[in-house]
């Protein structure tokens, strides 16, 4: 397409969420887990959630990858709004 606008690159999300780590927790006395995804430099992204309707049929390690698949898809999400934003921010100072 040969834009050549500033512009936030998929390769800079990549780079970004290639230091995200996920803390994970299960809810006690429940069968949801939550997943936080969670910025190198310690700023929370977004959360992630999974859950099973049985508590028969709950596996920690599914609701974990669940969850961290959730919280990454959202923390994807989040960061290209706000690296989008810092982009403008840059922009209009540079006027």
């Amino acid at each position: 397409l040969e834009l050549t606008a500033p512009r936030v690159t998929p390769e800079q999300i990549d780079a970004l969420m290639a230091g995200v780590t996920y803390d994970v927790h299960v809810i006690p006395g429940t069968t949801t887990t939550i997943a936080t995804a969670i910025a190198a430099n310690g700023f929370t992204l977004a959360t992630g959630l999974a859950g099973c309707a049985s508590p028969e049929n709950f596996n920690a390690d599914l609701g974990a990858k669940y969850a961290i698949r959730d919280a990454e898809s959202n923390a994807r999400q989040e960061l290209w709004k706000l690296e989008g934003w810092r982009l403008k921010c840059q922009m209009a100072c540079d006027k």
